[in-house]
């Protein structure tokens, strides 16, 4: 009998799962400085100051995701992030002293942007309309086949005409 229950229970996990991931996502929305319609947040997600991000329409945040709004993170419509990027608004300074120091700039990414897997925004960057950030191994490829060295690059958007 405990057995069968056992199962049962198991046979549920998936779908428990998925609601728990959308009540949690549903939480963070509500923190939000600004939330537009068809937002869906992925879990798991790490989100740090949500009252300083806003999202615009049709947005899609993927898997192990983090969001870091401390210096003010707008997301426009249509944006795709994807599983593993990491959004940053605030940093250590370049200049000593580092220790204990943090400075915090905005970052806004524009309408139609896709943000490709394992990406990284920093601070001081913003990401213009119909832009493209994806890494292919040691190159970094844009849709019209320009790479650049990895190592070279702090960010590099390309604006599709």
């Amino acid at each position: 009998m405990g057995f069968g229950i056992i199962v049962r229970f198991l046979a549920h996990a998936d779908r428990f799962r998925e609601v728990l991931d959308h009540f949690r996502g549903g939480s963070i929305l509500k923190k939000t400085k600004r939330c537009g319609i068809n937002v869906r947040l992925r879990m798991p997600l790490v989100v740090y100051n949500p009252e300083n991000i806003s999202f615009g329409d049709n947005v899609d945040i993927g898997e192990f995701v983090i969001l870091r709004g401390g210096g003010g993170l707008s997301i426009g419509s249509r944006v795709l992030i994807a599983a593993g990027a990491c959004i940053v608004t605030s940093g250590h300074p370049i200049l000593p002293p580092r220790w204990n120091c943090n400075v915090s700039e905005p970052i806004q990414i524009g309408d139609d942007v896709w943000i490709g897997a394992n990406e990284a925004i920093l601070r001081f960057h913003s990401l213009f309309r119909n832009s493209l950030v994806q890494t292919m191994g040691d190159q970094f490829i844009t849709p019209s086949g320009f790479g650049l060295r990895r190592r070279w690059r702090a960010l590099f958007a390309f604006l599709m005409p």
